[in-house]
């Protein structure tokens, strides 16, 4: 059955409109179709792509400039981080005047003249109240007592020295100064690990700061600390390791202490030489246990190779024939001998080395020492 439809006149805009709807919508359709084949055209048209490869050198900053539509890869090679320079000391008139104050003050301490050294800074501290002057000066009145036993002493004028630091034009030099004679204490105390985190802290502190003798001195007390662990240290490898960074501080103290300013501090740079070699000494024989008097024997139960006596002696030997020792290094190296002589076995040449740098100890003033050389020579008078 079909359907019949019957248009009159009156329906004829309800036809025209539905035409016109019909030809707007097929118009619609045709230009979308028309940009779809346009825009893949288009695409089609540009490359598929470049490549850039880039061969760089330098500090590893890149820019790379390249069109839309590109690929760029870049191939680095490795990168060498370069240092960043370390920051120059002052080195104007008061403080080459506090550097010469303190390396003859020093050298007057290092040699027994206590006294003297004494008489000389109480007269400069009156005489001066410019802030990096006094500074200086109880620095060098704090080695005085430490180099006469007397720690609660040298702990007060390093109380004088924090309390100066933020009034002078070079804290971080008096500073470095501190810390070298507070790690002293604690190295005559046998606190080695305080000292340890203190001349470590202090150490970072310079990393970035001009080497000199300053920090060469927080260098040797380092060296100081870890030989006294390794002679302690029953473990082989835990030793070793303590004996390496030792070593490295004292060869880097030597070479710090090279840096220092031109005709500054020459008594401190030759005192820092013979203070290296002979913690070396110490390292290589180990026999520093009874300073402490703790301990029933001379030096550790380890045996030492005849590689590291002959190498102790020979350090001995370029010492004794170098530059005159200070008075303090001359004690050392006495004890040093007797150690080597201990080691050796020649037990009576040992204690007359031990008797010279008892009485030598004495003489000068060097309290400490002078109890540490009386403790070897009854070690090896029972011994004999």
């Amino acid at each position: 059955m079909f359907l019949e439809l019957y248009i009159t006149w009156a329906d004829f805009p309800v036809v025209l409109l539905l035409f016109i709807f019909l030809y707007v919508a097929v118009l619609i359709l045709g230009e979308l179709a028309r940009r779809d084949q346009e825009s893949e055209w288009v695409l089609q048209s540009f490359p598929a792509g470049t490549t850039n490869v880039t061969d760089i050198q330098g500090d590893g900053n890149i820019s790379v400039n390249a069109g839309s539509f590109s690929t760029v890869t870049i191939t680095c090679p490795q990168v060498v981080e370069k240092p960043l320079p370390r920051t120059a000391r002052l080195n104007n008139r008061r403080q080459k005047l506090c550097r010469k104050m303190l390396d003859q003050l020093g050298r007057l301490s290092a040699n027994g003249e206590l006294q003297t050294c004494k008489r000389s800074i109480d007269r400069l501290i009156q005489a001066t109240s410019d802030p990096d002057y006094r500074t200086a000066l109880w620095n060098a009145a704090a080695i005085n007592c430490i180099n006469g036993g007397k720690m609660k002493s040298a702990r007060k004028a390093l109380r004088h020295v924090t309390g100066l630091l933020d009034q002078t034009e070079n804290s971080v030099e008096h500073k470095l100064g501190r810390d070298h004679y507070l790690s002293l204490i604690y190295l005559r105390e046998n606190k080695y690990d305080q000292g340890v985190c203190l001349t470590t802290g202090a150490l970072q502190q310079t990393e970035r700061l001009q080497p000199g003798c300053m920090s060469a001195w927080v260098l040797i007390n380092h060296g100081w600390f870890y030989t006294k662990m390794a002679i302690q240290e029953q473990d082989h490898y835990d030793q070793a390791e303590l004996i390496r960074k030792a070593i490295d501080s004292y060869m880097k103290a030597i070479d710090f202490s090279h840096e220092e300013f031109p005709g500054q501090l020459q008594d401190n740079k030759s005192r820092i030489r013979q203070f290296s070699l002979i913690g070396q000494v110490y390292l290589l024989l180990r026999c520093w246990r009874s300073v402490d008097g703790n301990y029933s024997k001379l030096g550790m139960t380890d045996q030492i190779s005849q590689k590291d006596l002959a190498k102790a002696e020979e350090v001995l030997s370029s010492l004794e024939k170098g530059e005159p020792l200070c008075g303090i290094c001359e004690v050392l190296y006495r004890i040093a001998k007797a150690h080597l002589y201990y080691r050796k076995k020649q037990y009576q040449e040992g204690l007359k080395e031990a008797k010279r740098a008892k009485v030598f100890a004495k003489e000068r003033s060097f309290m400490q020492y002078h109890d540490f050389a009386d403790s070897i020579v009854k070690h090896f008078e029972r011994t004999v």
